[in-house]
This record gives structure tokens, C-alpha cells and sequence, in this order.
């Protein structure tokens, strides 16, 4: 929170309403209509060339046929899934199956970084679904005892007439690795299993057939490494021992083979570098899984299709689409100068109103309790989504399970730096100031004001929306890296954007637009260019809300590397750490990006409600279209 000292306007200037900015004065020197155009034509160009480079891999640049289908499961519900066929395959010449699990939270499209198309594009079909409650398959709960409908997935392979179904398997990551070993244990069809970053105690490994486990050097979700730590003690660990069919008071060797694959009894343990999230986007995980079925498949048969196991092309399909996704979220970039350049939108350009902003100290400080709230109330409040969701069992217009716990945690930041920024008002700095020096209320015009910037957040997110769906009806990629980001929604995700979308533009307008934009603004100086003020409040900004997390994830991972172990484990307290110290890889690298264009919109638009309302936008899209839940 900004101290006293912080710097205004004199009482003159104070008085006087502040001129709106117009477009003109707050474009780039020199970036004119012609060169956005440009800009705009380039980046949408890069992003398609992006997606094209994703789809190309993802059939193993013209190896692999890939079908997306759906099918109806006996709960009368339908399943989505993705059929990925080598091209020389067909039903006179049919091949081993492999149904493809992804984890919790995640979908049939993550199975590509684990193995899905290095297997298909060596002669494997491989069957990845979206398990019910996620991706596509959200008409039925997540479902435990049902496994959430990996069985039918089974079933659906074993139907296809170009596989062979003398020879089939499974494999999956994190609970999808749970699921895997159990339908290999219940159906003696399954020849052969992957489990990566899998439960290598599991009583049901003895029942399978071929059994291969990934495991993880830095593994720190305790249920993936029966809870100790480091993770190459396990080599003794009593239930691990069992599992493999080891004596007691044995020892378990990591990359040795034990048993035959002949009789089925192949049992194998392969430690390889990384953590939970890095086995699955691991070329060590790829290469085990391909040498792994071959071997139990294909007794080890090398035809002519066969291409070296370390020998991989599925992470192009990840920087296709890291390219096509930021390159399209970048194009909101000159969209926004060309937007506010037509007469009946330059009402949303507003201004920053009197008060000038914040010194050193002011800003150390705000930063510092920024950073503390988030360290603070990260861990707990997203306690409240996740498996045992409280909230979406209360309230059914809420149905995320882990968008529960993003949303608890938003709302809560959002409520308590609200409180701090209203003491500001009162006792701090900000005393003595209307909210139009504040540059929140319009001097002119403010209801129009905040009707334009909301007509241009519209106009900015149809365009991402417009470019995702053109994508898809032309069947091309989804714009991800590893995760759902910019999902195409169905009309049932559609439904329940409002609500979510209600709690993050709080958040967005109060920690973004009140608190930094406002309390916290760093002053631009006179000529000063955009770019470099955008440069020193994105710098801050960063610090201020992402620093915090950024913290957690150094205080969670560091120590595993070390091999102390977890960073919440050591201090006993391991229910603050698994999937949501995991998320931070994907939050803090997601909120940078959000931060970065929130902080350009200000600069541009000097509109707290443009800026908040483009972020909320865009985040509530990311969260709704890839969560878990049932509509």
C-alpha cells in the first residue's frame, strides 16, 4: 500500500478536471493506422503458421491419421476422444491398441506429450479420450468407481476393426497411471502397461500383465511416491517390494528388467530426471513407453516403419501452439490501437486523472504486502477446489472443481486489498481525492465512458474467439501448451462463464486497477513513450502479483531438488502442496502474460475498466474452458 509521502499534484491541478487522453496522444510515435494494420496482418499470420505447425506434428508430419470422434458410453452420455492411426494401417493390416489416460485436470490432448504420438507414429493405434468431467466429456461427473469412464475407452479401442486385439494396452500419467493399472488388472486383454508418475505400490500391479512404471526423481505429489521422500529410497520401501514380487528385505534396481515378457511377467521401474509435470512432457518418458510396448507388443519387432525410440517430434506440436497462442494474444496489441482509433470507441480512452502515483517507498511497500497476501492466502483458499470440491456440491451454477479453488483465492485477495485501498482513501495518500483523480470515474461522459470500454473488451475477445473457432471448423489445433488455454467452449461451458467471470473482474478491477493502477501507480514523466512506462509498470506490476507465487513454487520445489524434500512436506504440511503447488507452473507463467497485457491496456487506454475487463475476459475463458466439471 502506497505511504503518505507519496507524490501529488498541487491543489490547483487538483481541481482541475483532467483532460481525457486522446488516442493519438498515447499511440507509439510513428504507429500509425497503416503500420498496425500491419502488425495486426503479421502476428495473425505467425499464429496460423503456429497452429499449422501443430497440427503437422500432431499427426507425425504425415505418418499418423488422426480422427477426432464421439461415441455414446451405456450411461447414455457420449465420450470425445481422438483416434490416432499409423497411415499404413487398415483392417487387412490391423495393429497393437493403446488407450492413452490423461490426469486430473487435464484432457485427450495432454496424452501427446507422454507418448500418444510417438507410439502411433511407429505403428501403434492409439485411442486418447477426454475422461467424463473433462475436456469434452462433461456431461458426467468425475467418477472414481467408474474410473471415470476409462473403461469404455477400452471398449471403444477393442471395436475398431483395424486393431488388433490380441495385442492391446494401456498407459496414462498421474491418475491416469492409476487407471491404466486397474483395467489391466480387471481385463486380461491388456498385454502391456505405462504407468508415469504412478503409484508403484499399488496392490493391483501383480495382477498385470507387463507392467512399466515412469517414476520421477523430483516427484512431489506424495500419493505418486507412497509418501517418502527422496524418491530413490523407495527402492526398499515394503509396499513397492511387494508390488514388483521382490523378498522383503530386498532391494528394487531402478532400469532393470525383471521377469519375462513372454509370460507377462516383465515389471520394470525407470527413474528418470524431473518432476510430476516433468514426466509427462519428458523424451525420457517417450523414449520408455515406445521401447516398453514394443517390447511386449511386437516382441521387439523393428519393420520398416520403425523409426529409434529417442528419436522424437511430439514437443513440436507444444511450440506450435505456444507460437499460435501468444501470437494471437499478442495481436490484441495493434487491434487495440486500431479500435481506438474509430470515433465511436474513443470514449473508452479515459485518464489517469490528477493524482500523480507513488514513490520508491510507496511502491516497496505495496509490493511487499502484495506479495505477503499472496503467500499467505495461495495456498490456503485454493484448498477449497480440487477432488473434494465443497463448493461445487453447494452451488451448482459453480461447477469448476479446481476453478473453485482459483476463484476462492481470487476473491479473497479481492476483498482484502478492496479493504486496504478504502484505509488508503481514508488515511493514506489518497485522502482528500475524488475518483476522478483517481482517473476511476471519467471526467466527461463517464457512463459512456465505461459503455465504449466494454464495447472494446467485447470487440477484443470476439477476435481472439472468431481466429479459435476458424481454427477448429478447419480442424486444426487447440491454441495450448500443455494445458487448456484459449478451448473452444460448448454451449454448457458458455453457461456458466457469468459467475466466474463476476469474481475475476472484481479481482482484476480492485488488485490490477485500484491497488495497482491506481494506489500503487508508478507516474509517467513528460514525453515519456509508452513503451518504456509500460516497461517499468509491468516490472513492478510482475514483482507486486506474481511475486508471491513465485516464493511458494521456490519454497515448494527448491528443497525437492536438494533432496530434502517438498517444501510444504518438510513443515508438515503436505495438503498445501500437491496439485496446487504443481498448478504453479502453469499459473505463474499464465498471470505474467495476463499481467503484462492488463498493464498495456492501462498505458494505452488509461482506462482501469478497459484493462480490467479485457484480463477478467480473457482468464475467465482459460479457466472455464479447461476445468473440471459437469454440465
Amino acid at each position: 500500500m502506497a505511504g503518505r509521502d507519496i507524490r501529488r499534484e498541487t491543489s490547483t491541478t487538483m481541481t482541475t478536471p483532467a483532460t481525457p487522453a486522446t488516442p493519438s496522444s498515447r499511440s507509439p510515435r510513428g504507429a500509425s493506422q497503416r503500420a498496425l494494420w500491419a502488425a495486426l496482418a503479421l502476428l495473425l499470420l505467425v499464429s496460423l503458421a503456429g497452429a499449422g505447425l501443430s497440427a503437422a506434428a500432431d499427426r507425425g508430419f504425415g505418418r499418423v491419421e488422426v480422427q477426432k470422434i464421439e461415441f455414446m458410453t451405456d450411461l447414455g452420455v457420449p465420450m470425445t476422444a481422438k483416434v490416432y492411426k499409423p497411415a499404413w494401417v487398415n483392417a487387412d493390416n490391423p495393429a497393437p491398441g493403446l488407450l492413452a489416460l490423461h490426469g486430473y485436470q487435464s484432457d485427450k490432448e495432454a496424452t501427446t506429450t507422454f507418448g500418444t504420438i510417438e507410439l502411433a507414429r511407429r505403428g501403434f493405434v492409439v485411442l486418447s479420450i477426454d475422461q467424463f468431467g473433462h475436456g469434452y466429456s462433461t456431461q458426467h461427473p468425475v467418477d472414481t468407481a467408474i474410473m471415470s469412464g476409462a473403461g469404455y475407452g477400452l471398449d471403444y479401442l477393442k471395436s475398431l476393426s483395424f486393431v488388433d486385439g490380441t495385442r492391446i494396452g494401456t498407459f496414462g500419467h498421474s491418475t491416469g497411471s492409476i487407471y491404466a493399472v486397474k483395467l489391466a488388472a480387471e481385463d486380461p486383454a491388456v498385454g502391456a502397461v505405462v504407468a508415469l508418475s504412478g503409484n508403484g505400490g499399488s496392490p493391483d500391479i501383480p495382477s498385470v500383465r507387463n507392467y512399466l512404471l515412469v517414476q520421477g526423481s523430483n516427484e512431489e505429489i506424495g500419493g505418486y511416491r507412497e509418501k517418502t521422500f527422496p524418491v530413490s529410497s523407495l527402492t526398499t520401501h515394503p509396499a513397492r517390494l511387494e508390488a514388483f514380487g521382490l523378498p522383503a528385505d530386498g532391494s528394487l534396481e531402478w532400469n532393470r528388467t525383471y521377469g519375462s515378457f513372454a509370460d507377462g511377467t516383465a515389471r520394470r521401474a525407470e527413474l528418470v530426471s524431473g518432476t510430476h509435470l516433468g514426466v509427462m512432457t519428458g523424451g525420457a518418458s517417450n523414449t520408455a513407453a515406445v521401447s516398453w510396448f514394443n517390447d511386449a507388443l511386437r516382441a521387439g519387432e523393428q519393420d520398416e516403419h520403425w523409426i529409434d525410440p529417442s528419436s522424437h517430434v511430439y514437443q513440436w506440436k507444444e511450440i506450435g501452439g505456444a507460437i499460435a497462442l501468444f501470437a494471437l494474444v499478442a495481436s490484441l496489441v495493434p487491434m487495440l490501437g486500431l479500435l481506438l482509433r474509430v470515433p465511436l470507441l474513443r470514449r473508452a480512452v479515459g485518464s489517469e486523472g490528477a493524482y500523480r502515483g507513488g514513490r520508491r517507498t510507496g511502491l516497496a511497500v505495496s509490493a511487499a504486502v502484495s506479495v505477503a497476501l499472496t503467500v499467505v492466502m495461495y495456498p490456503l483458499l485454493t484448498q477449497k477446489g480440487g477432488g473434494e470440491d465443497p463448493v461445487s456440491a453447494a452451488v451448482p451454477f459453480l461447477p469448476l472443481q479446481m476453478g473453485n479453488g482459483i476463484a476462492a483465492w481470487l476473491l479473497g485477495t479481492t476483498l482484502v486489498t478492496l479493504c486496504l485501498f478504502l484505509l488508503w482513501r481514508r488515511f493514506g495518500a489518497g485522502r482528500d481525492t475524488s475518483w476522478t483523480d483517481l482517473g476511476v470515474v471519467a471526467a466527461e461522459h463517464p457512463v459512456g465512458h465505461i459503455a465504449a470500454a466494454v464495447a472494446v473488451s467485447a470487440v477484443l475477445i470476439g477476435w481472439l474467439a472468431l481466429v479459435v473457432e476458424a481454427v477448429a471448423f478447419f480442424r486444426g489445433p487447440e491454441l495450448r501448451v500443455l494445458w487448456p488455454m484459449l478451448k473452444t467452449l460448448t454451449p454448457e461451458r458458455v453457461a456458466v462463464l457469468v459467475p466466474y467471470f463476476v469474481v475475476i473482474w472484481g479481482f482484476f478491477f480492485v488488485v490490477n486497477g485500484l491497488s495497482l493502477n491506481v494506489m500503487a501507480r508508478i507516474p509517467s514523466g513528460p514525453g515519456q513513450r509508452p513503451l518504456v512506462l509500460w516497461a517499468k509498470r509491468f516490472s513492478f506490476a510482475w514483482v507486486a502479483a506474481i511475486g508471491g507465487l513465485c516464493l511458494l513454487w521456490l519454497f515448494h520445489f527448491v528443497p525437492g531438488y536438494m533432496g530434502i524434500g517438498p517444501g510444504m512436506d518438510v513443515i508438515g504440511q503436505p495438503t498445501l502442496g500437491g496439485r496446487w503447488m504443481m498448478m504453479l507452473n502453469v499459473i505463474i507463467p499464465q498471470f505474467t502474460a495476463l499481467v503484462a497485457l492488463n498493464v498495456w491496456v492501462q498505458v494505452r487506454s488509461a482506462s482501469i475498466w478497459l484493462a480490467s475487463t479485457v484480463g477478467a475476459a480473457l482468464f475467465t475463458w482459460m479457466m472455464v474452458g479447461g476445468q473440471v466439471g459437469v454440465f
